[in-house]
């Protein structure tokens, strides 16, 4: 993001929380690192979602109701299920890694 990739930047994050959604503090790190580049961005629409979901986290966890592979931005609802992303199919990294 720093480099002037947002979008690119955006979908690392999403990965990654899609990673470290099932363990809590990793869970929690993502999220405010999402905030923080919602505030650098100005984006208002995902600094509100971020909040929500950072309000979200630790209910989440205990309750034990975490949405599978949900990217955790504000493009998709916060309770929404996903599919698991393409770019973390080994396969596809197997693809990656030979280019």
């Amino acid at each position: 993001m720093a480099a002037g990739h947002a979008a690119q930047g955006w979908r690392a994050l999403e990965l990654a929380h899609v990673i470290g959604q099932s363990r809590f503090r990793l869970h929690l790190q993502v999220h405010l690192a999402m905030l923080g580049a919602a505030i650098r961005h100005k984006d208002c629409k995902e600094i509100g979602a971020q909040l929500l979901r950072l309000f979200l986290v630790p209910l989440g966890h205990l309750l034990g109701r975490l949405p599978a592979f949900n990217p955790g931005s504000g493009r998709v609802g916060a309770l929404t299920p996903a599919d698991w992303p393409d770019e973390l199919d080994p396969r596809s990294l197997e693809r990656v890694g030979r280019s």
